[in-house]
């Protein structure tokens, strides 16, 4: 099933640079075809953009320095009682039992530098970031359904 919330999210973000909102045209197309991706011409193609599962699975690895993102995950049960137990019970690591609250909120927070799929704050991201947004149109240009109506680079062809 489409993910039509990611695709609309994008189409109504303009990126900070000259493009236009359009399908992939016969030129881009045979490019794709070239590259050898099939699944993103015809009927039931999927990209990142529109299949989920494969939006999961994507691991772009794209650092830029102006990206920062957090992500809360909580310590299990073990991870807390061990914690506990160095605080409480070891002579150099003590500590009073109302900063260990605190100890565990920063040790929950995750820091996440790498862009890896396409997401909401990951496509905010993409989109004003001067060092990253000629790269996202070309990625989007070569690796999305060519049926898709998204931001591409301007096209060279003239009629």
């Amino acid at each position: 099933m489409p993910d039509l919330a990611r695709i609309a999210k994008i189409n109504s973000m303009c990126p900070i640079t000259s493009h236009q909102h359009r399908m992939a045209n016969n030129r881009e197309i045979n490019i794709v075809k070239n590259l050898n991706r099939k699944h993103l011409i015809g009927e039931e193609s999927y990209c990142a953009i529109c299949n989920n599962q494969y939006n999961s699975t994507l691991k772009l690895g794209w650092k830029c320095p102006n990206y920062r993102d957090t992500e809360i995950i909580q310590l299990t049960c073990d991870q807390k009682n061990t914690l506990t137990d160095i605080f409480n019970n070891h002579p150099i690591f003590f500590l009073p039992e109302l900063v260990h609250e605190k100890i565990f909120e920063y040790a929950s927070i995750y820091y996440i530098d790498t862009i890896d799929n396409i997401n909401t704050s990951t496509i905010n991201h993409l989109f004003k970031c001067k060092l990253c947004v000629k790269k996202t149109l070309e990625w989007i240009n070569f690796n999305c359904c060519v049926k898709h109506q998204l931001p591409r680079p301007i096209s060279r062809i003239h009629y």
